[in-house]
């Protein structure tokens, strides 16, 4: 992460869990890197879970099984959490 010069779309999967991956890009200092919309997209249903993901600094979550409609409600869930 550290010497990307590159400006991704959508990232998946990484060398680190999405929790700690989110905190690092969130503490990056470029503020287009670290402003990047993050929506977590996880097998696990537990209690807790999106709470988490939002305070490690995700945008959105979604649990597994999802389809092209949850997709397309995360994503309307990030643009409303930055107006």
């Amino acid at each position: 992460m550290k010497n990307c010069s590159k400006h991704y779309k959508l990232i998946l999967g990484a060398e680190m869990d999405g929790y700690e991956a989110t905190v690092n890009i969130r503490r990056l200092p470029d503020p287009h890197r670290r402003s990047i919309k993050m929506i977590a997209l996880t097998a696990s249903a537990i209690s807790g879970d999106k709470e988490r993901c939002i305070t490690s600094g995700m945008d959105s979550y979604l649990s597994k099984p999802c389809k092209s409609a949850d997709l397309k409600i995360g994503r309307a869930s990030c643009r409303e959490r930055v107006s």
